[in-house]
C-alpha cells in the first residue's frame, strides 16, 4: 500500500513528458541515452526517497510507545517479586524510586528510538537522500516528545497493574494495535469514517502525522522542483499518507500536531505526579 499514491500515475506521465522534451535537444543517440538514464535514475531516487521517508516515519511513530510498555513492565515485576520493598529498606524515598523507574523507561526507549532513527537515516541515504539537517533536528525533537508521551502513558498504566499476566496481556494489545490506530501501518483514509473520527481523538495520531511530514517533505519538494509542479502534488501525496492532517474538516499543521502531543504529555506528567504523591501520602 505504500506505493499506492493517487498522484503517482500523473507524476510519471509528467516525468515521461519532461524526458521526451529534453531528449529532443540531444545531438546524437548516445547523448540521448545518457540523458534518459540520468533522468530515470534521478526520478527513481526521488520516489524511493519519498517512500523511504514514509517507512522510517512509521517506525519512529510506533517505537516510542510500544518500547515504553516493554520497559515500564520492570516496576510491575519488581512489585511482584518484592524488590521494591527491599529497595525501600535502604532508606530511599518512595518518590525517588518511582521517578527512577520512569527515568529508566525513558532512557531505554529513547536509546531504542535513536538507534531506529540512525538505521532509518542510513536506509534513506541508500535509497535516496533528500532530507536536510533541519529536518533531522525536527525529527529528533518529535522523537523526544513522543518518547516522553509513551513513557508517561506506559508508567501510568503499569502503575495499576498487579500481575505479570496483566502486564503481558496489555503489552500484547498495545504492540498489536497501536501501529494501526495511530496511522503508522495504514493511512487513516482506509478506515471507516466512524473509526477515523475516533482515532483522530488520539494524540499518537498527530505524532505520526508530524513525523511523516518531516520525514517526507524534503523529498517531496525535490519531486516538485523536478516536475516544475505546484504545491498541490505535495499536498495530495501527504494527505494520502496522513502527512497532512485533516481532522474534522480542519487542516492541522505539523506544528500543531506536535504541540497536541506535547500538551498531552504535560497532562500525563501532571497525572503521574498526582499518583506518585497520593501514593506517598497514603503510605505515611
Amino acid at each position: 500500500w505504500m506505493r499506492s499514491y493517487n498522484a503517482v500515475p500523473d507524476l510519471m506521465e509528467n516525468i515521461n513528458t519532461r524526458k521526451n522534451i529534453q531528449l529532443v535537444y540531444a545531438y546524437d543517440v548516445d547523448e540521448a541515452k545518457d540523458i534518459k538514464n540520468k533522468l530515470e535514475l534521478n526520478y527513481s531516487k526521488i520516489i524511493e526517497g519519498v517512500i523511504g521517508g514514509q517507512m522510517v516515519s512509521s517506525l519512529l511513530a510506533v517505537i516510542p510507545v510500544t518500547t515504553s510498555f516493554s520497559s515500564a513492565t520492570l516496576i510491575v515485576r519488581d512489585k511482584i517479586n518484592k524488590t521494591i520493598d527491599d529497595i525501600m529498606m535502604t532508606g530511599v524515598n518512595k518518590l525517588q524510586v518511582i521517578v527512577s523507574y520512569f527515568v529508566t523507561t525513558f532512557i531505554n526507549t529513547m536509546l531504542t528510538s535513536l538507534v531506529a532513527l540512525i538505521a532509518g537515516l542510513i536506509y534513506i541515504a541508500i535509497v535516496g537522500w533528500y532530507i536536510t539537517f533541519s529536518s533531522i533536528m525536527l525529527l529528533l525533537v518529535g522523537i523526544i516528545i513522543m518518547t516522553l508521551f509513551g513513557s508517561l502513558f506506559a508508567s501510568i498504566i503499569n502503575y495499576f497493574l498487579k500481575s505479570e499476566q496483566q502486564v503481558a496481556a496489555f503489552s500484547t494489545i498495545v504492540s498489536s494495535i497501536y501501529g494501526f490506530i495511530c496511522g503508522a501501518y495504514m493511512p487513516l483514509s482506509q478506515f471507516p469514517t466512524g473509526l477515523q473520527n475516533v482515532v483522530k481523538l488520539l494524540p499518537g495520531t498527530y505524532g505520526t502525522s508530524y513525523l511523516r511530514y518531516v520525514s517526507m517533505i524534503d523529498a517531496l519538494n525535490a519531486m516538485k522542483e523536478a516536475l516544475g509542479a505546484d504545491d498541490s502534488i505535495v499536498n495530495s501525496i501527504l494527505e494520502s499518507v496522513d502527512g497532512r492532517m485533516i481532522a474534522y474538516d480542519n487542516y492541522v499543521s505539523p506544528l500543531w500536531c506536535i504541540l497536541i502531543v506535547a500538551f498531552t504529555t504535560i497532562v500525563l506528567f501532571s497525572l503521574y505526579s498526582l499518583l506518585v504523591l497520593f501514593k506517598k501520602d497514603k503510605r505515611k
